[in-house]
Parts: structure tokens; sequence; C-alpha cells
């Protein structure tokens, strides 16, 4: 794709790039080692606000898809940003 980051677009794009990139390895870290990892502490703590309204709408039979939601909620805004480019 080649987006810079040399205007707003591109960096709307980079940070829900990079906000996907770590709501993953938050989910990564939460199923291979919960409640062990301080990793996953320090992200719990940054991502839960974004997350806990997710949470009361996305949690299915114990399943907690809320970054998963969110994720893709966010790579749906980088999709739009990126249909705005020239």
């Amino acid at each position: 794709m080649g987006y810079f980051v040399a205007d707003p677009v591109g960096l709307g794009i980079a940070v829900c790039n990079v906000s996907t990139f770590v709501l993953l390895v938050y989910l990564f870290l939460g199923y291979v080692a919960p409640g062990r990892s301080r990793v996953h502490g320090a992200l719990d703590r940054v991502l839960g606000p974004a997350l806990k309204p997710l949470r009361r709408v996305a949690t299915i039979r114990g399943f907690d898809a809320a970054p998963l939601l969110l994720a893709t909620i966010l790579q749906c805004v980088a999709f739009v940003l990126g249909r705005r480019l020239p």
C-alpha cells in the first residue's frame, strides 16, 4: 500500500494499524498466560477503558470478543481513511 506518515490521513492509518497490533498482542497474552504476564497487565490498564463498553456487547458464552471487535473497527476506520487518499 505504501502510505507514509506525512499527512494526517497517513498518521490516522498508522495509529489504527499499531493499535490493532497492540490489541492482538493483548489478546494473545490473555489466552497464553492469563494473569501471569506484566505486559498483559500493563496493556489491560491502557486498553481496559476502550474495551469495557464493548465487553457488555461482545462477550459470548464466556469468550471475550471485545479485542477482536475493536481491532475490526480500527481496521475498518483505516480502510475508510485509506480510500480517501487520492
